[in-house]
C-alpha cells in the first residue's frame, strides 16, 4: 500500500484514504539533520526535524504539506526540490468559521 506522510492535524486522513493510501502522520524524532536543511534559513526547529526525517525517510510513497505557517510553505519549496516523490501543498484558510473559508477548504480538497 501506498504510504502518505503529512504533517498536520489539518490534513484529513480520511482523504489520503479515500485515494487508496496509508496515510502516516509523520512526527519528527530529530534525529539527523539533513544537509539541504542545514542551508536553509527561515525554519524553526520543528520545521528542521520534519523536514530532515522526511528527507531521510525511506517509507514514503509521497507527502502531503499545508501552509499552516510560513516555515512549512519554505519547507515544501526544499522537500520539492530534494525528493524524487509526489508532494502535495494543502492551503489552509487561516479563518475557519466563515462560508468563504469552507468552500475554500472544500475547493482545496477537491482540488
Amino acid at each position: 500500500m501506498t504510504s502518505v506522510l503529512y504533517t498536520s492535524p489539518y490534513v484529513p486522513w480520511e482523504w489520503i484514504a479515500a485515494h487508496g493510501c496509508e496515510p502516516v502522520r509523520f512526527r519528527p524524532q530529530g534525529d539527523g539533520l539533513h544537509s539541504s536543511v542545514a542551508r536553509a534559513q527561515g525554519l524553526c526547529p520543528y520545521v528542521q526535524a520534519w523536514v530532515s526525517d522526511a528527507l531521510l525517510s525511506d517509507s514514503a510513497d509521497a507527502i502531503v504539506m499545508t501552509t499552516c505557517c510560513d516555515q512549512m510553505r519554505r519547507a515544501f519549496e526544499i522537500v520539492t526540490g530534494q525528493i524524487g516523490l509526489p508532494c502535495f501543498l494543502l492551503d489552509l484558510p487561516h479563518v475557519c468559521e466563515s462560508e468563504s473559508a469552507s468552500l475554500r477548504y472544500r475547493d482545496e480538497i477537491l482540488r
